[in-house]
């Protein structure tokens, strides 16, 4: 998954973006999906979505929640914030909770600070799904 400051233009537009992996991805989804109306269209997982500023604030809040309540969680708490994942993610997330919690917790600040900074000079950054 990619996010790429601005409308998406073709390749020439990822010069700049970041990638993530899907798998890591899907811990940031259900933010992005709660709070961009056309991220919920069946195909947006796959395809190109242009998300506003104003979304964004909504999302990087979310996250900004999430990643609190996972850097003061203990292990049973930590599985209870992340009850959105499907089994396969649970399992993978299992195999090492107190390094993935760090790992997430840590990906939430890079990528929102990525984001704000890129916020202040485009009115969009586009998720480039898989």
């Amino acid at each position: 998954m990619g996010l790429c400051p601005g409308v998406y233009n073709g390749p020439q537009s990822v010069e700049e973006s970041v990638n993530v992996a899907e798998s890591a991805f899907y811990f940031l989804e259900a933010a992005i999906a709660n709070n961009c109306a056309k991220y919920t269209r069946s195909y947006a997982h796959w395809g190109v979505t242009a998300i506003s500023a104003e979304e964004w604030s909504g999302i990087l809040s979310d996250w900004a929640t999430l990643q609190g309540k996972l850097e003061t969680s203990q292990w049973a708490e930590t599985l209870n914030h992340l009850k959105f994942l499907d089994e396969d993610a649970r399992k993978d997330f299992l195999i090492d909770v107190e390094g993935n919690r760090v790992g997430l917790v840590n990906m939430i600040g890079e990528l929102s600070d990525w984001l704000r900074i890129r916020l202040e000079i485009h009115p969009v950054v586009s998720v480039l799904g898989i």
